[in-house]
């Protein structure tokens, strides 16, 4: 079974105005885990991360975010030595930790990392294993 780690970009495209560009991969990705034919796990900040986007840039924040919240990921918490290597990857490709956090996640649990925030991945794609969601192909 695939495993997904999606970073606040890609949670962001579930509740974003209708026909939001990639949508459909999102949406897509978040059925299969919701019939058990694929994982999902994010970093245990995730939901903070994406509440703060939301309750900035939205009227509708509590039913957005009520609606991601009832999706109910599981959700990793680093120990010490994941947070240096987060530190230490942040540091080296000039990301933010939060970013960095994802990223090592993926690593961690053997996960495809999927981002819609091509900036982001322009910097991390030559650690490997990241893919940005307009790129992903993933069949039902």
């Amino acid at each position: 079974m695939i495993k997904f780690v999606l970073d606040a970009s890609v949670i962001l495209k579930l509740v974003l105005v209708e026909n939001e560009q990639d949508q459909d991969i999102a949406l897509k990705i978040i059925k299969n885990f919701q019939e058990g034919k694929a994982e999902i796990v994010l970093p245990s900040f995730w939901m903070f991360e994406v509440g703060n986007i939301l309750i900035r840039h939205h009227e509708e924040f509590e039913n957005l975010y009520r609606f991601i919240l009832e999706i109910e990921f599981p959700a990793h918490d680093f120990n010490n030595r994941e947070l240096i290597e987060i530190g230490n990857l942040a540091k080296n490709y000039q990301v933010s930790f939060y970013d960095a956090s994802y990223y090592v996640l993926a690593k961690l649990t053997n996960s495809v990392f999927v981002t819609a925030d091509e900036a982001y991945f322009d910097k991390a794609e030559k650690a490997g294993s990241i893919v940005l969601l307009k790129d992903l192909n993933f069949a039902d």
